[in-house]
């Protein structure tokens, strides 16, 4: 009877170790907890993480509390991708439109205004308790943006017009955003 004890002990240790060492997501981009202005843990970015999914991937902002969503702040998680030039993904609640909720990328079809290739797709991420997930499906953006590796990652809450959230300082002097973030990894699917 003890040897039966003694076995079981050892198998149970064994697959508790086994589970411990299964991959667990590191996110791309990591900040210190609780460097916000305002202290506001609704705005504190603490880690964003691009993740493969069947059909595209995932990108969640993870925060100090479940996202501020208010008329006048923006999220914004922004990068260059292999192909397809610079990309950014944005949300804020507005008093004009009910969200703005672009992902850009510098490449598709030629712009009617420019003539450069832009690319706008509306996404609106999910909130999750402290986080607010975006989840892309590849066959629905340019060709360019389909495969390749995300580089240069950043994420920003920043201060933005109300009625539309779409301009903030935060675009041309990220200092002056509430948080910002930068990342040190890439992200390749």
């Amino acid at each position: 009877m003890r040897l039966r004890l003694l076995a079981a002990a050892a198998a149970a240790s064994v697959s508790v170790v086994g589970a411990s060492d299964a991959a667990v997501p590191v996110p791309q981009i990591v900040d210190a907890k609780g460097d916000a202005k305002g202290a506001q843990a609704g705005t504190d970015i603490e880690s964003v993480l691009f993740a493969r999914t069947k059909g595209g991937f995932t990108v969640t902002m993870t925060l100090g509390a479940p996202p501020l969503l208010q008329p006048g702040v923006l999220f914004r998680v922004f990068g260059t991708q292999s192909d397809c030039g610079d990309f950014k993904m944005s949300y804020a609640a507005t008093l004009a439109l009910t969200v703005q909720n672009q992902t850009t990328m510098t490449c598709g079809a030629a712009s009617g205004t420019s003539g450069s290739p832009y690319t706008i797709v509306n996404i609106t991420p999910k909130v999750v308790g402290n986080s607010l997930v975006w989840t892309i499906k590849t066959k629905g953006l340019p060709t360019e943006m389909r495969a390749g590796t995300m580089s240069e990652l950043q994420a920003f809450v920043a201060v933005a017009d109300p009625m539309t959230g779409i301009l903030t300082t935060a675009t041309f002097a990220p200092q002056s955003a509430i948080d910002h973030a930068v990342g040190t990894a890439t992200f390749k699917y």
